[in-house]
């Protein structure tokens, strides 16, 4: 599964309301580790736990979930330019031009 490695949606809707994992876990019933894993994009939310935390961000569980494919975008657009970089860095054509 991919993992990002900038800091998610989610982490920083949490931020943005200054609370602790500790506190969201409280007010939602959600475990602080599941949280985590949430946040750091190991695990995908359920529509239920994008509601449950939207209503602690005080966001619509659609626009978390909007926010949360813009970012994923974001990671695939940056992932492709790596390797098209990368790539253009090792062709032999790139490394002639380079030379000279």
């Amino acid at each position: 599964m991919e993992t990002t490695t900038h800091t998610t949606a989610l982490r920083r809707l949490r931020q943005e309301v200054e609370l602790s994992l500790a506190e969201v876990s409280r007010r939602t019933g959600i475990d602080k580790s599941q949280l985590s894993r949430l946040e750091s994009g190991q695990t995908i939310p359920t529509v239920e736990r994008l509601r449950q935390l939207g209503e602690v961000y005080g966001v619509a569980s659609w626009k978390i979930l909007q926010m949360m494919e813009a970012e994923h975008g974001e990671d695939r657009e940056a992932e492709a330019t790596h390797k098209g970089r990368a790539t253009a860095e090792t062709t032999p054509d790139a490394a002639g031009a380079n030379a000279g």
